[in-house]
């Protein structure tokens, strides 16, 4: 006799059915379909083991062929992300380049911008001629013998 059967013909009040109906399905089929594997993702009974010699070899090559595709396709992906961090250590170092060299080109134009004006070779000989000592007279210096007169105060 099935339990929904049974249920029906048990003479309870019409509000006390449902109650005994949870009470017989918590005491009676869950602990039973628990003894025959569980109410998992594959319903009633049949757990996650093998019942031959033969289903278990197969369970145990398919388990084995599952982890070998896992492991390419985790290799596959290692792979896919070795290459792009290669790929963005060469971008790195492309914009470490440009940002380098244009670091530079800042400095050099503002070192320029700071740097006093410079001057011609005409104003540098003008400049050298205003500042340079007066030349000796020649009571100061014979040209032809290449004595010098001293002033007095130089003088023993």
């Amino acid at each position: 006799m099935k339990i929904r059967t049974w249920l029906l013909t048990l003479s309870f009040p019409t509000e006390h059915r449902f109650l005994c109906a949870i009470l017989c399905w918590s005491f009676l089929v869950l602990p039973l379909a628990a003894q025959m594997g569980g109410m998992g993702r594959r319903g009633w009974g049949g757990g996650n083991y093998a019942s031959t010699a033969q289903q278990g070899a197969d369970y145990g090559m398919a388990s084995m062929m599952r982890a070998q595709g896992y492991q390419n396709l985790q290799n596959s992906e290692a792979a896919k992300n070795y290459q792009s961090a290669l790929s963005q250590q060469i971008d790195n170092r492309k914009k470490w380049t440009e940002t380098y060299f244009d670091m530079r080109k800042t400095n050099r134009q503002a070192r320029a911008e700071e740097a006093p004006a410079r001057i011609s070779h005409e104003d540098a000989i003008r400049l050298a001629k205003s500042v340079a000592p007066p030349r000796l007279s020649s009571t100061q210096l014979d040209p032809v013998t290449g004595h010098i007169q001293y002033p007095l105060v130089l003088q023993d």
